[in-house]
C-alpha cells in the first residue's frame, strides 16, 4: 500500500464522502440520478463497505454509518450539469421516481438550479449557468435577499 499514490490520478482533488444508512439503496438512488458505480468494496458479511460513484466529472464516495450519523450536516453538494438541458434532466429524474424538493428556477447570480434530497437528508443541487450577472447587479440582488431574510 505504501507505494500507491494517495490520490489516484483519475479522481478529483476534492472527493466528498457520505455516510448513509443503506449503501445498496443509495447506489440505486444515485443510478437514478445518472451516476455510474465505479467500484464497490464489500464487508465480510457481503454488505457494502465503500463505493465510488461518478457522473460527468463529478465523483463521490459512500459508505455505511459506522462512526457518525448520516444526514443533513449543513453540507450541500452542487453538481454542474454542463451541456445537459437542466429542465429535461429534472423531468427525467421525476419520471424515474426521484422526488424533486425544489423545482427548477433561476437564481440572481445567473444559475438555473433544482434540488433533490437523499433519503438521509443530504441536499443535491443541480446547476447550469444561464446568464452572466454584473457584480453590481449581484450585490443589489444579495442586498435585497438579505433584507427579505431579515424581515421574514
Amino acid at each position: 500500500m505504501a507505494d500507491q499514490p494517495a490520490t489516484p490520478p483519475q479522481l478529483p482533488n476534492l472527493l466528498p464522502g457520505l455516510a448513509v444508512r443503506d449503501p445498496r439503496a443509495t447506489l440505486d438512488w444515485f443510478e437514478q440520478l445518472g451516476f455510474e458505480t465505479m467500484s464497490v468494496m464489500n464487508l465480510p458479511d457481503g454488505s457494502i463497505g465503500h463505493a465510488l460513484l461518478a457522473r460527468e466529472g463529478v465523483a463521490l464516495m459512500i459508505g455505511p454509518c459506522m462512526q457518525r450519523e448520516p444526514g443533513a450536516s449543513g453540507m450541500d453538494l452542487w453538481i454542474n450539469v454542463g451541456d445537459d438541458d437542466l429542465d429535461a434532466y429534472c423531468e427525467d429524474l421525476r419520471d424515474d421516481g426521484v422526488a424533486i424538493t425544489q423545482e427548477p428556477h433561476d437564481e440572481f447570480w445567473g444559475d438555473r438550479i433544482f434540488e433533490v434530497t437523499h433519503p438521509d437528508g443530504y441536499r443535491f443541487i443541480f446547476r447550469k449557468h444561464v446568464r452572466d450577472v454584473s457584480s453590481e447587479a449581484m450585490q443589489a440582488a444579495m442586498n435585497e435577499w438579505a433584507s427579505a431574510q431579515a424581515s421574514a
